[in-house]
């Protein structure tokens, strides 16, 4: 990642603050302390945070949605950073997941199986599927040059492409946007994702937004460069965080994936696969605007 690539020259290993927030949090034994995460669900270290309320659109349930009027959080000192406490209903959050189990990885969509497995379709019938770690649709990335390629395609499903506008309506962005790419990640109890910037995308402002399901994580937010100590936020199944502007260039990482019992019980519209799946794993879904409004890709 190029951009990365110049900042970490920048960091050597004594000022990488970063790094040392990572591996506390990634820690087996001891446990580590969990009492600084930012908890939006019990309001606990949330202080400087401001509590609002969004207004999705009319006769949004199709979506999954338990209502148009969702809790959610800003601070002033991230800005472009906004928190939604989960919005879906049980039945809502249960859908997305079959959506991300059964449907997302099939062809023509790409997955991190493709190179190395003739991969059957309902691959979440098969051992393969423990092996998934990501899928890719719309605009398809990359993993080698970290770009976008505009000639490998597939369409974004009708429903996330509304899912994205109710959220985006939701926030009031200014700018016009469109859901070109998303990428949705399969991780287990053992999982992590190194601190990264997302970088790929022409547009660097625009929200890039980011649903959990599943097993809950911490999630690590920092700045533009490892110098900035991170904050550490717990993800809940159905929350959504969105980043954009500044924000959206910041390193950002997930040293852990936790087991809870209550998630692991709450699916009860899951079927058989998806709920043993469910267990032991988290599913992110992240949906991104690839170019610049008005603008295709660069020659």
């Amino acid at each position: 990642m190029a951009v990365a690539h110049v900042e970490e020259a920048e960091t050597n290993e004594r000022d990488d603050n970063f790094k040392p927030v990572f591996k506390y949090y990634k820690m087996k034994k001891p446990k580590p302390s969990l009492k600084d995460v930012l908890d939006f669900d019990n309001e606990c270290n949330i202080e400087e945070w401001e509590k609002i309320h969004l207004c999705g659109s009319d006769n949004i349930s199709y979506l999954g949605f338990q209502s148009s009027n969702w809790v959610a959080w800003k601070n002033q000192s991230i800005p472009g950073l906004i928190f939604i406490n989960n919005p879906f209903t049980s039945i809502g959050q249960s859908e997305w997941i079959t959506r991300c189990i059964q449907d997302f990885p099939e062809k023509p969509n790409k997955t991190n199986l493709d190179a190395h497995y003739a991969v059957p379709s309902m691959i979440y019938k098969t051992e393969l599927f423990r092996k998934l770690r990501w899928a890719t649709l719309g605009y398809h990335h990359d993993w080698d040059t970290k770009v976008y390629i505009k000639e490998s395609y597939t369409p974004i499903p009708k429903i996330m492409d509304d899912l994205t506008k109710v959220i985006i309506s939701a926030i009031e962005y200014k700018s016009s946007y469109q859901a070109e790419a998303a990428i949705v990640n399969y991780y287990h109890l053992d999982s992590t994702l190194a601190a990264h910037i997302d970088h790929s995308e022409y547009d660097k402002k625009a929200p890039l937004i980011s649903i959990s399901f599943g097993q809950p994580a911490i999630f690590l937010l920092g700045g533009t460069t490892k110098k900035i100590k991170p904050i550490g936020i717990f993800l809940r199944s159905g929350d959504i965080l969105i980043t954009q502007d500044d924000c959206r260039q910041a390193y950002h990482a997930v040293p852990k994936v936790f087991y809870n019992k209550e998630t692991s019980i709450r699916y009860q519209e899951l079927g058989a696969y998806s709920k043993e799946y469910l267990e032991d794993s988290r599913i992110n879904m992240n949906i991104r605007q690839v170019c610049e409004p008005g603008k295709g890709f660069p020659d």
